[in-house]
C-alpha cells in the first residue's frame, strides 16, 4: 500500500509540473507570440506571424482570441490532468526552441514593419532609389512575407515610379523574384506608365544579358494607345523617343499600322508617321483628307502640318520605287479625288519656305516632270493653280448669285431703254 501511494503521489507531481508548464505558455502567448506551428513553411526556415503587425488593435485582437483558446485547452487539460484515462505522453507542451522561434518571429515582425515604414519615408521626400531598395530587399525575402505586405509593397512601387519621370531603376529592384516584378509591370501597363515599364524591361534585360525577357508583356503593349495619351499631346518628340525604344524591345504595330495612323494624325503627332512606315506600317492606311493618297497626304504634312518635315514623302517615293506592284498606292504621278497631282499642290503653296525643296524632291523621284503636267477635274493645269489658293469645293452657290444679278440688271437696263424711246 505504501507503494501505491508513492507511486500516485509522483504521478499527481508530474501532471502539475505539466500543468505549470501550460500556464506558462499562455503568460507568453499574452506578450502577443505566436506558437501555433512548429513547422517551417515552404521555401524559408521560418514563419513569420505578421498577424501581430498588420495594427495594434489587430494584433490585441489575435492575441486575445489566441490567448482564449490556449486558456480553454489548459482548463480542458487541466479537467484530464486528474482523471483516470489521461496519458501525459499526448499533451502539447511547448519547449524552450519553440517559444525560442515565436520570439524570433516577433521580433523580425517588427523589423519588417519597420523597413516598410522607412522605405515609405524615402519615397516621399523623392529620394525614389533608396525606397526601391529597401522594397526591393524586403520582396528578395518574399517566402517569409505575408501576401498582404507583398501586395502593399507592389502597390506603393508602382504609385511611386509613377511620379518619377525615366527613373533610375536600383539593381536590387531588377533582383526581386520575377513573379513579383511581372505583377509590377502589368500595373504599370494597366497605368499606363510607359517609361517606368520600359525602364525595368530595359534593366533587366541587361542585368541578364538577355533580349527576351517579358516579352509576352512587351506584347501586349497597345501603341496606339500610347501615341494617344494626352501626356505627349504637346511633345512629339519625348514621344518618338519612347515609341523607337518600344518598338526595340519587342512592340509590334497591329492592324497594319491603321490606328496609329489615325492616332497620329488625330493628336497632331506627325512626326511619328516616318517611324511607322520605316517599321512595318503599310502606306496604304495614311490618309489626311477623303481622296488622298498617301503622297499627297505626306506632302500636305510637308507643306502645311509640320513644314519642313519631307522623311515621309521620301520614305514613300523609295518604297515605290523599291516594289511598284506592292506600294502601287505610293506613285508619285498619282492623282487624288481631284484629279491634282503632287505638282498641283506644291504649286499652290507656291509663296510658302517649303515650295523649293518639294519640288527638288519630286525631281528626284520623277524621271519625266511632264508627267506631273496634267489637267485636274476642273480643268487646270499645275501652273493654273499657282496663281493663287484653289478650293476643290465648286463655287456653285456663288455663280448662281453672280447670274441672277446680271440678268437682274439687264432687264433693267432694257426697262430703262423702252421707257427712254
Amino acid at each position: 500500500m505504501i507503494t501505491n501511494d508513492n507511486s500516485c503521489r509522483q504521478t499527481t507531481d508530474e501532471h502539475l509540473q505539466r500543468d505549470i508548464i501550460c500556464h506558462h505558455t499562455v503568460e507568453v502567448d499574452k506578450q502577443h507570440v505566436s506558437v501555433t506551428s512548429d513547422t517551417p513553411s515552404a521555401g524559408s526556415e521560418e514563419q513569420f506571424d505578421y498577424a501581430s503587425i498588420a495594427n495594434d488593435d489587430g494584433s490585441e485582437k489575435a492575441g486575445h482570441s489566441h490567448d482564449q483558446s490556449e486558456k480553454g485547452h489548459h482548463d480542458h487539460s487541466e479537467g484530464k490532468l486528474f482523471g483516470s484515462e489521461t496519458d501525459p505522453g499526448s499533451l502539447d507542451i511547448p519547449n524552450e526552441t519553440q517559444v525560442k522561434r515565436a520570439t524570433e518571429r516577433k521580433t523580425m515582425g517588427k523589423k519588417i514593419e519597420s523597413l516598410f515604414k522607412e522605405g515609405i519615408s524615402w519615397l516621399e521626400i523623392k529620394q525614389y532609389n533608396n525606397g526601391f531598395a529597401i522594397f526591393a530587399k524586403l520582396l528578395q525575402s518574399a517566402p517569409a512575407l505575408s501576401d498582404e505586405y507583398i501586395s502593399k509593397i507592389i502597390n506603393r512601387i508602382g504609385t511611386y515610379l509613377e511620379d518619377s519621370d525615366d527613373p533610375d531603376i536600383p539593381e536590387d529592384l531588377i533582383q526581386i523574384p520575377d513573379s513579383h516584378l511581372i505583377q509590377i509591370l502589368k500595373g504599370l501597363l494597366d497605368r499606363r506608365k510607359w517609361i517606368p515599364f520600359l525602364s525595368i524591361v530595359r534593366k533587366h534585360r541587361e542585368s541578364n544579358a538577355s533580349k527576351v525577357t517579358f516579352m509576352e508583356l512587351v506584347g501586349e503593349i497597345c501603341l496606339e494607345a500610347v501615341v494617344g495619351d494626352p501626356q505627349f499631346l504637346r511633345n512629339t518628340k519625348r514621344l518618338d523617343n519612347l515609341m523607337r525604344s518600344l518598338l526595340d524591345i519587342g512592340a509590334t504595330i497591329p492592324n497594319e499600322g491603321k490606328i496609329c495612323f489615325q492616332a497620329c494624325i488625330k493628336n497632331g503627332h506627325y512626326g511619328i508617321l516616318p517611324l511607322l512606315l520605316s517599321k512595318g506600317a503599310h502606306p496604304k492606311h495614311l490618309i489626311i483628307y477623303t481622296g488622298d493618297t498617301p503622297v499627297h497626304a505626306a506632302l500636305t504634312i510637308a507643306l502645311t502640318k509640320v513644314p519642313g518635315h519631307f522623311e515621309a514623302l521620301e520614305l514613300l517615293c523609295k518604297k515605290f520605287e523599291e516594289d511598284p506592284q506592292e506600294y502601287n498606292m505610293c506613285d508619285p504621278t498619282a492623282k487624288d479625288r481631284y484629279g491634282d497631282g503632287l505638282l498641283h499642290l506644291a504649286l499652290r503653296q507656291s509663296g510658302g519656305s517649303q515650295f523649293g525643296k518639294a519640288i527638288d524632291i519630286l525631281s528626284q523621284h520623277i524621271q519625266n516632270p511632264s508627267a506631273l503636267n496634267f489637267k485636274n477635274k476642273k480643268g487646270q493645269y499645275p501652273s493654273d493653280c499657282a496663281k493663287g489658293i484653289y478650293s476643290p469645293i465648286p463655287d456653285r452657290p456663288r455663280r448662281q448669285k453672280r447670274k441672277k444679278k446680271i440678268a437682274t440688271r439687264r432687264r433693267g437696263e432694257e426697262k430703262n431703254g423702252g421707257e427712254r424711246r
